[in-house]
């Protein structure tokens, strides 16, 4: 049984939450979706979180003509969703090897092959909303010693259809204008865009089927009844009769059997200014991270701009993001910007698992949750969020898979999992420095 839980949120204040000042948030400027109509007393599908996953469940039932109804607590895409690095990828933090080995070949080439499914979908939904994409997206490694696990991963991938082109020390110059990393690969289906402006497109697509949103709405209390769940939130309360829990890092204020399995990380972006074509960064026009456990990921808009991502902190009460630290990083990187214009800095909370694989899965009887993509959202969150709104229609299969990918929880307990996380995060920054 679901209990009746308190959403103290420690992020969370009385006060109207906005979008950070990001480079994302200034080219959207102001955005009128949500609905003045009054919260319904029923709903038969209550979505909860408007980020990618939401708004991908929401968009599904809507086409299959259900009452949908979708809160968030924030302004649309107002955590992860609306702040990352924009990078549309296939697959999993686990290779294909490793899935297999996992959960057997037949079902891993499935998930595979569905994750590369959600590249292309999200492909003709940006086409759609009239959102710009730019092609291109791969892995550098940053040490030498890293080469032969991503040459692994490259023949295994092309053992299940998926071909990745594979590159040099010297080419990875030559397509990054940086020499710190010794190879690397591009998926040249892969691609990278403004995940904003795809939220915000998402939205009106969702909106234009008949759906319901209401934005700083916050659910508050959340109890299973033997028909449907009463809901408690901002503007009143509600009975639906189906819930999808798709608030990512903080799925474990509704439903705390997931807090184990969720750690909240914030993560850290910049944007320069644009940059002229003479500027001899990112020349191929991809999108890139590296190999190390604390990675960096970068790319170029179409403005000329560079979008660089990394650091980590799990302090989630920290006021704001490290400026000097990461622009540290990125000058690492590209020596050749130093002292170029920054615009914009920028924070934003995902949810890692301890296996780096998404955690997606049912509750009591109607409910649904999926969060913990560590990273790999972009594709997956339209992979799960979808996968959802089928199981509830009666079409499972997609949503078994995912469910069935391994998890473990997070050693240490309630009290001693974030200082062994830091611990281990700590000792592999360090590998990755002597390694250098």
């Amino acid at each position: 049984m679901l209990p009746c839980v308190n959403v103290l949120e420690p992020m969370m204040t009385m006060t109207t939450l906005k979008h950070p000042d990001s480079l994302y948030a200034s080219q959207q400027g102001a955005q009128s979706s949500h609905s003045d109509k009054p919260l319904p007393k029923r709903i038969s599908h209550l979505v909860i979180g408007a980020g990618l996953t939401g708004l991908q469940c929401a968009q599904r039932l809507a086409e299959g003509g259900q009452e949908v109804l979708l809160l968030e607590q924030g302004p649309v895409a107002w955590g992860a969703s609306g702040r990352n690095g924009g990078q549309v990828l296939a697959g999993f933090a686990w290779g294909p090897s490793q899935l297999s080995q996992a959960m057997g070949e037949e079902r891993a080439r499935r998930l595979w092959q569905q994750s590369r499914d959600a590249v292309q979908l999200v492909a003709n939904q940006a086409k759609v909303q009239d959102v710009g994409v730019q092609w291109g997206g791969g892995e550098l490694a940053a040490q030498s010693s890293h080469i032969k696990s991503l040459s692994d991963f490259v023949h295994e991938a092309a053992s299940w259809g998926h071909d990745l082109h594979q590159f040099d020390q010297d080419e990875a110059s030559q397509r990054t204008g940086s020499d710190r990393f010794y190879g690397g690969f591009v998926d040249q289906k892969a691609f990278h865009l403004d995940p904003l402006a795809f939220a915000h497109g998402l939205v009106r697509s969702y909106l234009d089927l008949g759906g319901r949103l209401h934005v700083n709405c916050r659910v508050r209390e959340l109890t299973k009844q033997s028909s449907g769940f009463a809901v408690q939130t901002d503007l009143g309360s509600l009975q639906a009769d189906h819930v999808y829990v798709c608030t990512n890092a903080w799925a474990s204020a509704l439903l705390p059997e997931l807090s184990s399995y969720l750690m909240p990380v914030a993560n850290f972006m910049l944007a320069t200014k644009p940059m002229g074509p003479s500027t001899n960064i990112l020349n191929d026009q991809a999108a890139y991270a590296d190999t190390n456990f604390v990675l960096d990921y970068f790319r170029k808009d179409s403005d000329g701009r560079l979008i660089f991502g990394g650091l980590v902190a799990y302090d989630t009460n920290r006021k704001g993001p490290d400026r000097a630290r990461l622009e540290a990083r990125m000058i690492r990187t590209f020596p050749g910007l130093s002292g170029v214009g920054i615009d914009f800095v920028w924070a934003g909370l995902l949810a890692i698992s301890r296996l780096r694989l998404p955690i997606i899965g049912s509750f009591a009887d109607g409910g649904y949750y999926a969060a913990g993509y560590s990273g790999h959202g972009l594709a997956l969150t339209a992979l799960a969020g979808r996968a959802m709104a089928d199981a509830a229609l009666g079409h499972r299969g997609v949503f078994d898979d995912l469910a069935s990918l391994p998890r473990k929880a997070f050693p240490g307990g309630r009290y001693l999992r974030l200082p062994l996380l830091l611990a281990i995060t700590s000792y592999q920054r360090l590998r990755d420095h002597l390694e250098r």
